[in-house]
C-alpha cells in the first residue's frame, strides 16, 4: 500500500483550519466545511444588547438633565413656571419618595440664581435678618403691601403664640415616639413666605411645605438658599380634593395672600379680581404613604376658606391614621364663602376621636364644635388633636 504524503499533509492542514470560513481542495475535491456559528452569535448578540443599554442610558440621562435645565430656564415665568414641578411630581402618584426629586430642583435653583432671576418678583422683595432660635438668619421677604411681612418687619416674628404651639406639640410627639426632630415631619399646607416652614425647620424637623403661589414659591426658594442647614422641601402646588387647575385671586392690599377660585360662581367676589395667578392643585393623598411612614406629626392648614377641600383630599390621615395634631385657620366668612356646611366639617373631625382648643394642643381644655360655630371671631387659628395620642 502506498503512503501519499501529500494527502497526508493537506488533511493535517484541513483539521488546523476547521474554524476557517474558507474551502479547501484535495486531489480537485472541494471539501466545504460546516462552520458552527451558533456560539459565536450568541456572544455579538449579548454583547450587541449590552450595548444598546448603555445608549438608551445615557441617552435618557442626558434626556433628563436636558428637561430640567430647560424647565429652569422657564422658571418662575407666568406661562410656564409649572414645567419644572410638572416634570418631578408625576412620579409622586406612585408614593415614591419626594424629598430627592424636590430637593434636587430646590438645590439647582440656587446653584443658578443667576439665571433664574424673575426681575418682576426681585422688584417686590428684600432681605432682612431675623432671630430663628437664637439665631440671626437672613431672609426674603415682601417690601410692602403684604401683612406677614409687614408684621414680621414690626415685632420680628409672626404668629408667636401658634409657632410656639406647634414646636410644643412637636416636642411632645418626639418625647412620647423616642424619636430624633430630624425623623419627624410637620406639613405646612398654604406655606406663605414660609415663616412656619422655616422657623420649624430651624429646630431640626422635616417639613414639607405646599405653596399654590408662583410668587411666594419664589420667596420660599430664595429662603431656603439662605438656610439650606433646614430640612425643607417646597412643592409649587396647592392641595384639593381633586387634581385640578384653578386661579388663584390675590387681594392688592395683600400680595402675599389669595383664595383659590376654580367655578365661574365665585368669580363676582370683587375683592379679589384685581390679581391673578394659574396654579395646580392635587391631592393629600397622593402623599399619604410617604408623610405616614415618615412620623407625621403635625399639619398646619391655612388657605383662605379651602380647608375643607384640603381635608378631604386627603382624609384617611384623619379616619385611618389619626394625625395627632391639626392647626387651621378658622375664619367662618371664608368657608360658607367657599359653600363649606361648616358644622358637618366640624363635626367630621369629632367622630373621629378629635378634640377642639383654642388655648392649646397640650392643654385639654376643649370646646365642642356646637360651641365653635358660634364664635363670631374671624380668622383665627384653632387646635385639634387626637385625644387618644395625649393619653
Amino acid at each position: 500500500m502506498e503512503y501519499n504524503k501529500n494527502k497526508f499533509f493537506s488533511f493535517k492542514k484541513i483539521r488546523k483550519n476547521r474554524k476557517s470560513k474558507f474551502n479547501h481542495k484535495v486531489k480537485n475535491k472541494k471539501i466545504v466545511y460546516k462552520v458552527n456559528k451558533k456560539g459565536s452569535k450568541k456572544r455579538k448578540l449579548i454583547f450587541y444588547k449590552i450595548i444598546k443599554i448603555i445608549i438608551i442610558f445615557l441617552f435618557l440621562s442626558l434626556l433628563y438633565k436636558y428637561k430640567i435645565n430647560k424647565a429652569f430656564l422657564q422658571i418662575f415665568d407666568l406661562k410656564n413656571i409649572h414645567n419644572v414641578f410638572n416634570y418631578s411630581i408625576q412620579y409622586d402618584k406612585y408614593n415614591e419618595i419626594i424629598d430627592e426629586k424636590y430637593k434636587y430642583l430646590q438645590n439647582y435653583f440656587c446653584e443658578n440664581q443667576n439665571e433664574n432671576l424673575n426681575q418682576e418678583y426681585e422688584n417686590k422683595i428684600k432681605m432682612i435678618k431675623i432671630d430663628f432660635n437664637g439665631k440671626n438668619n437672613n431672609i426674603y421677604i415682601y417690601k410692602d403691601k403684604d401683612y406677614t411681612s409687614k408684621v414680621i418687619i414690626e415685632t420680628g416674628q409672626y404668629e408667636g403664640k401658634y409657632t410656639k404651639q406647634c414646636l410644643s406639640a412637636l416636642e411632645f410627639y418626639s418625647k412620647k415616639k423616642g424619636l430624633e426632630n430630624k425623623d419627624i415631619y410637620f406639613l405646612d399646607v398654604g406655606a406663605n413666605i414660609g415663616w412656619y416652614s422655616f422657623f420649624i425647620g430651624k429646630y431640626g424637623y422635616n417639613v414639607l411645605s405646599f405653596e399654590a403661589s408662583k410668587i411666594n414659591s419664589y420667596i420660599l426658594y430664595k429662603n431656603y438658599c439662605l438656610n439650606k442647614d433646614v430640612i425643607v422641601t417646597i412643592i409649587n402646588k396647592g392641595l384639593d380634593e381633586e387634581d385640578k387647575k384653578c386661579i388663584l385671586k390675590i387681594v392688592s392690599q395683600n400680595v402675599g395672600n389669595g383664595a383659590i377660585f376654580c367655578e365661574n360662581r365665585e368669580s363676582n367676589y370683587r375683592a379679589f379680581d384685581k390679581y391673578t395667578d394659574s396654579i395646580e392643585l392635587t391631592k393629600l393623598s397622593r402623599y399619604n404613604k410617604y408623610l405616614l411612614k415618615n412620623n407625621l406629626a403635625l399639619i398646619k392648614i391655612d388657605v383662605e376658606g379651602d380647608e375643607e377641600k384640603v381635608i378631604k383630599g386627603g382624609k384617611e390621615i384623619v379616619t385611618k391614621f389619626h394625625v395627632p395634631f391639626i392647626m387651621i385657620e378658622y375664619d367662618i366668612s371664608m368657608l360658607k364663602f367657599h359653600q363649606t356646611n361648616v358644622l358637618e366639617f366640624l363635626k367630621f373631625f369629632e367622630n373621629n376621636g378629635y378634640k377642639y382648643s383654642l388655648v392649646g394642643f397640650l392643654s385639654k381644655e376643649y370646646i365642642s364644635s356646637e360651641e365653635l360655630i358660634k364664635i363670631s371671631t374671624t380668622n383665627t387659628n384653632v387646635f385639634i388633636v387626637y385625644e387618644k395620642f395625649l393619653q
